[in-house]
């Protein structure tokens, strides 16, 4: 009886292990936005450059089109924003300065300009998040999330564990 026991907490152990093992190296891809660094995409917890990134989704090309598409998106939303930094800060300095007039106008553009990169860079944002997410979805590796189910048959109640 003790071997017996033995041996089922072994195999529970193991079976345990194995399924946090393949939890963690399920293969999809997840983007992070980082405050400093920008947007980053991680394997798990390895992160991977932009043209590893690419070289995953050719596998998918609808995936690989709608990221090209986004990160362009990106990189257009970080051109304006430098613009809009620049007229917000030139506006408050020229406000500043009693001497010289015409930094509203600055203020205003900057701030409107700022609005405009915010909107493009959550669409570019949501751009490549959608490319990751086709890819995981035909992944056919990728880890599901076990589901216990109870179901009435011609034989009465059963569980069904899906997974």
């Amino acid at each position: 009886m003790k071997t017996l026991l033995t041996y089922f907490v072994l195999f529970l152990t193991t079976l345990i292990s194995v399924s946090q093992l393949a939890a963690q190296t399920n293969g999809d891809l997840v983007l992070k936005n980082k405050f400093w660094s920008g947007q980053q995409v991680y394997d798990g917890s390895q992160k991977l450059s932009k043209s590893a990134v690419e070289q995953k989704l050719s596998v998918v090309p609808e995936a690989l089109a709608l990221y090209k598409k986004g990160k362009s998106q990106n990189s257009q939303a970080s051109i304006i924003a430098a613009f809009s930094g620049f007229g917000i800060g030139y506006g408050v300095g020229t406000m500043i300065n009693k001497n010289k007039d015409g930094g509203g106008a600055y203020l205003a553009a900057g701030v409107g300009l700022g609005v405009i990169g915010g909107i493009m860079a959550q669409g570019a944002n949501a751009k490549i998040t959608s490319a990751l997410s086709i890819y995981n979805k035909s992944n056919a590796m990728g880890y599901k999330e076990p589901k216990l189910i109870l179901g009435v048959g011609q034989h009465g109640l059963g569980l069904a564990l899906n997974f």
